[in-house]
């Protein structure tokens, strides 16, 4: 058995993707499991390093329109069929339209398995990207129509609102909600015996992650009871918003706001630890799990995040403070902050047991078990036809809109 995965510029971005499948990848590398990564590069210098620690056949990039450094690979049907092995499990990025006829040919002459991996809540996606166009949500359903075992032999998804959706279309799916707790190996429970909160958010800077809307509410903490309070919000990463993100910022926050940059994984947890009073933000309603929400909770940082239908799949009342508006974002503050230290400690140490139960080490071994188990499914021609033609049309489509 070989798995062949098929990514965008993983070394690259700090997401939960590419963080999932490098730690995965090592894994599979102590399980002796035979592996090949096709991917990309934006820094020609770092390749030497990686072609040493990894299996890796590199391709050009090919930029991904709204998100400037994602860049994904830009495979050939020429290449892959002289490097795919006869059965081989493909696992690639859902997102990659433009090569599925590639995909699909080559699942034809080699038997190859394919198994995309599906991330992004497109639904959230389209409000924000592509709101002047509902036509898009048709060719998601024209998509669904043919995702009935017709060509795909498994799927991998993140979170189980998407799980669930996929159900309807799919039956061999697996759920890779995931987090790696040696990086967040710092767990501390604050007293919080004065008067100061450091806010954290962490994650990527973009719109969708909906990061204005923390500034509203930490403003209104200056317009509040809180306004006596030592106050800080620290805010880790970077992306496509940051830049706007920071013209916005209202004066009278100004100077209470960090910005950390990019930051390596490794060292978060080392700043983490080192802050008192803690509050760990999330902000949006976009996610299909929330990987950095789930870390804090690992690392003894009670959770306040907006309340929507994947937060509400995910937390209670015992564990973490849902909020919906900037009013009640100031009334569970405000709960929190009349708690005693025992009641406190019952909360995060309630959401510390729940982040680790996603322990990346149990999802892989589930995970490996998973692919092993997956079942080549023949390709009905008609359907393939019908499936070229969606995609290369809906692609041919979105792609002008960037250009515009």
């Amino acid at each position: 058995m070989r798995i062949v995965f098929v990514l965008h510029n993983l070394f690259e971005i700090k997401n939960g993707v590419s963080n999932k499948y490098i730690h995965f990848i090592h894994y599979l590398k102590k399980q002796h499991v035979d592996y090949l990564l096709i991917t990309c590069f934006n820094e020609i210098h770092n390749i030497d390093y990686f072609t040493k620690k990894y299996n890796l056949m590199i391709e050009k990039g090919i930029q991904i329109p709204f998100y400037n450094s994602i860049k994904i690979p830009n495979i050939n049907y020429d290449s892959l069929l002289k490097n795919i092995k006869d059965n081989d499990i493909i696992i690639f990025n859902g997102e990659l339209f433009m090569f599925y006829d590639i995909f699909i040919q080559l699942k034809k002459i080699k038997q190859c398995i394919l198994i995309p991996n599906w991330h992004t809540n497109y639904d959230f996606y389209y409000e924000i990207y592509f709101q002047y166009l509902p036509q898009f949500k048709n060719y998601k359903n024209n998509l669904y129509e043919h995702l009935k075992n017709n060509v795909f032999d498994g799927l991998i998804c993140t979170g189980p609102l998407i799980q669930h959706e996929f159900l309807n279309y799919q039956s061999h799916i697996f759920n890779a909600n995931e987090i790696c707790l040696e990086n967040f190996d710092c767990f501390k429970i604050n007293q919080y015996e004065k008067k100061e909160y450091n806010f954290i958010y962490t994650g990527r800077i973009s719109l969708e992650k909906n990061i204005d809307f923390v500034f509203i509410l930490f403003e209104s903490l200056f317009h509040s009871k809180f306004k006596t309070y030592d106050l800080k919000f620290h805010l880790f990463g970077t992306g496509p918003h940051i830049n706007n993100l920071k013209k916005n910022i209202p004066n009278k926050i100004q100077n209470h706001v960090l910005f950390y940059g990019d930051i390596d994984y490794h060292k978060l947890k080392y700043i983490y630890k080192q802050l008192n009073n803690r509050i760990f933000i999330n902000p949006s309603k976009s996610e299909t799990f929330g990987k950095s929400s789930m870390e804090a909770l690992y690392a003894g940082i009670p959770l306040f995040c907006i309340k929507c239908p994947i937060n509400e799949a995910l937390y209670n009342e015992e564990n973490v403070f849902l909020f919906e508006t900037n009013d009640d974002f100031l009334k569970q503050l405000t709960v929190f902050d009349a708690l005693n230290q025992k009641q406190k400690e019952n909360i995060i140490q309630n959401g510390y047991n729940l982040a680790k139960s996603y322990d990346q080490k149990i999802v892989y071994e589930n995970m490996l078990n998973f692919i092993k188990n997956t079942i080549f499914h023949d390709l009905n021609i008609n359907n393939r036809k019908n499936f070229q033609h969606y995609f290369q049309k809906t692609l041919k489509w979105s792609f002008s809109l960037f250009e515009k």
